[in-house]
């Protein structure tokens, strides 16, 4: 909020944009579940945690975000997918063929 001077987290339009492509494009390349995916992805980005004996990204949620470390993940997710063998639409390309 404006008065406290927290940042704002991230966008329902970006949340809506990472589950359609790029988590659910690496579930498809990988095998395995969007959910998965998007666990993986972040905690290779972010860094991993152990949490009662499991490892666990540190950050878990899209929502643990704010709008600028969104910006930042996809500016790394993008190239780190392509890594992969796997193509990820621009937020831009994804809409115009959405």
């Amino acid at each position: 909020c404006k008065t406290c001077g927290r940042p704002f987290k991230r966008t329902d339009r970006q949340n809506r944009y990472w589950h359609a492509e790029p988590f659910l494009k690496l579930a498809e390349g990988w095998g395995c579940s969007v959910d998965d995916a998007k666990l993986i992805a972040m905690g290779t980005f972010w860094g991993w945690k152990v949490v009662q004996g499991k490892e666990l990204p540190v950050k878990a949620h899209t929502s643990d975000m704010t709008v600028k470390e969104g910006t930042v993940f996809l500016d790394w997710l993008i190239p780190f997918a392509a890594e992969q063998g796997i193509e990820i639409l621009l937020p831009d390309e994804w809409k115009d063929a959405a």
